[in-house]
């Protein structure tokens, strides 16, 4: 007989940090102080129940509410739209199947989870890379493991289309609105205009096809069916200086110097796969960009960051967070 397997955490790290994180002020100054706690019961109900993800049912506000003393679901739904507009949870996967996720959480999970035989995920919901999931068993093998105390985690394999659709969201899904978000006060410029700018491309390069069907190495089942055999996973795109230099930004009035960040990554000859991420990434080198701070940090090292692209990309992903 099968053993029933635990899918959510029992504990998971709270960022020491986390009371000081800009998003998390930033939706503080409009909510008041009960929207930590909001924050901190999302965390908790998304870790203890699939680890990964929590579905924002109508009574998952009204569990949250009733967690509360000061709020009530309205409040709750206003203080979600917010945490969706600022970037702390993917608006994408929150707009298609109505989750609360991310990267991070993703991330997290599967480092809490390593030791178990076997890790599932949701292939439709899956946001990280396939070099950061852990290796696909067949099925055979992983029911084995299951049945009995087999060895290292393990990842159910889906279409390998069906995971480039879900991490790679088109960029209309990505800039629709959160539902009841409360709107910032006049005068104010919301963050969530840099989240949906930089998806916004004029001319957005062409994606590598995916491979027949049959799939590549995932992370999980999806929708209730158990996936097949995995095969190899997706080849990466290559992108050339051309690509690079034919990247044209949205006409939505932001300042840039995107001619001026290609010299500079060119100069310090950045790969055109990294230069096209960190453009992206920097919404086409928009002014005040953590970004340009960074360029000051390479020269001052005197060569001794030895991947300057990957230092500028941590700094792009640290300004998302």
């Amino acid at each position: 007989m099968a053993r029933i397997k635990k899918t959510g955490l029992d504990y998971f790290p709270l960022d020491t940090q986390f009371v000081n994180n800009r998003t998390v002020r930033r939706i503080m100054k409009h909510r008041g102080d009960a929207a930590q706690a909001v924050l901190i019961n999302i965390y908790c109900a998304i870790y203890s129940g699939q680890g990964y993800y929590v579905e924002a049912s109508d009574v998952f506000y009204e569990d949250l509410a009733d967690n509360l003393f000061t709020l009530d679901t309205d409040d709750v739904r206003q203080i979600v739209g917010l945490a969706l507009e600022y970037g702390m949870f993917h608006q994408g996967l929150y707009s298609r199947y109505g989750i609360l996720t991310s990267e991070g959480i993703q991330r997290q999970y599967l480092f809490s989870a390593k030791r178990r035989s076997t890790v599932r995920m949701d292939g439709r919901f899956c946001l990280l890379p396939p070099e950061e999931l852990p290796s696909a068993k067949p099925r055979q093998q992983q029911q084995e493991e299951e049945d009995g105390d087999g060895g290292g985690a393990g990842c159910t394999a889906i279409p390998a289309a069906e995971v480039q659709e879900n991490v790679q969201e088109s960029p209309e899904m990505l800039q629709k609105p959160p539902i009841n978000a409360e709107k910032p006060h006049p005068g104010t410029h919301s963050i969530a205009q840099h989240s949906t700018e930089k998806h916004s491309i004029a001319q957005p390069l062409p994606q590598e096809p995916s491979p027949a069907a049959g799939g590549s190495t995932s992370c999980g089942k999806g929708a209730g069916e158990e996936a097949a055999t995995a095969v190899a996973p997706r080849t990466k795109r290559e992108y050339t200086q051309q690509d690079i230099d034919a990247m044209t930004p949205p006409a939505d009035g932001v300042r840039r110097n995107l001619d001026g960040l290609r010299e500079n990554l060119r100069l310090w000859r950045v790969p055109p796969g990294e230069q096209y991420a960190i453009v992206l990434k920097s919404n086409f080198g928009a002014i005040g960009h953590p970004l340009w701070q960074g360029f000051y940090t390479l020269r001052a090292s005197r060569g001794k960051i030895r991947q300057p692209g990957k230092y500028l990309l941590s700094l792009c992903c640290r300004r998302q967070e």
